[in-house]
């Protein structure tokens, strides 16, 4: 990877973002992996059987 390259990804994750966003990120992250372990239904369809 070239310096210049570098340079450019760092000042982008270097970019801070404000409380409210991450705020918010947070709280739907969270908010959707509570949704999706109580809605998740035990077995998924990777488990099932297919037609015959």
């Amino acid at each position: 990877m070239d310096e210049t390259r570098f340079d450019r990804i760092a000042k982008a994750l270097a970019t801070s973002a404000s409380r409210r966003t991450v705020g918010k990120l947070l709280g739907g992250g969270i908010a959707g992996g509570l949704a999706a372990s109580i809605l998740g239904g035990g077995d998924g369809a990777a488990n099932e059987e297919g037609p015959r």
